[in-house]
């Protein structure tokens, strides 16, 4: 249950939940004031969460612990930008290029983290469809080794019973001892090898 973390942060899932529980205090009782005050709080606990995260380092995977800070660090800066069209004469920005250019990198910085994290998605799964395809490759060699010497011995029996009288002394198919005796009729042999 604690193994996706390091050795004795067996208490890193709470502390987990208490992160949680002050993005929704936030939400839940920030709904009283100005959406500006709002966006500072949020961005205030988003901060504080990312660089205890980033101090602590309870996740031992280096990849994980990035991917958590890009993202903390995206919606910080999606906060932020957004403050523009809030504050002050935000309402005039909405119409302004400098509002479409606000919300194009916001759009960027957003989309971006996406294909980010569905590249890292891809790979790992990719990594786990070539681990499978190379097992069921294995096998069906396996299976169809197992198929050709079950057809070998098939194909050499029959060698041996139409060909008895050619190979009644040895009683063999290609070098090595038959086991079976000869049921053909003819020939002779009394079936021992």
């Amino acid at each position: 249950m604690y193994s996706r973390y390091r050795e004795g942060y067996y208490w890193w899932d709470s502390v987990l939940m208490l992160q949680t529980i002050a993005l929704v205090a936030v939400d839940v009782f920030g709904k009283g004031l100005v959406v500006e005050w709002q966006a500072l709080m949020l961005t205030a606990v988003l901060v504080a969460t990312s660089v205890f995260n980033s101090i602590v380092q309870a996740v031992p995977s280096d990849l994980l612990r990035h991917l958590e800070a890009a993202s903390s660090a995206i919606l910080v800066l999606t906060i932020t930008l957004n403050l523009y069209f809030v504050t002050g004469t935000g309402e005039e920005l909405v119409d302004q290029a400098g509002g479409t250019v606000i919300a194009v990198l916001v759009l960027v910085l957003n989309l971006g983290l996406i294909a980010v994290f569905a590249v890292y998605i891809g790979r790992a799964s990719f990594d786990g469809v070539k681990e499978m395809a190379a097992a069921a490759l294995a096998s069906a060699a396996t299976a169809a080794a197992v198929a050709a010497a079950g057809v070998a011995r098939r194909f050499c029996m029959g060698l041996t019973q139409t060909a008895a009288s050619a190979t009644a002394a040895t009683g063999s198919c290609g070098g090595s001892p038959s086991v079976r005796g000869n049921s053909s009729g003819g020939g002779g042999g009394d079936g021992a090898a």
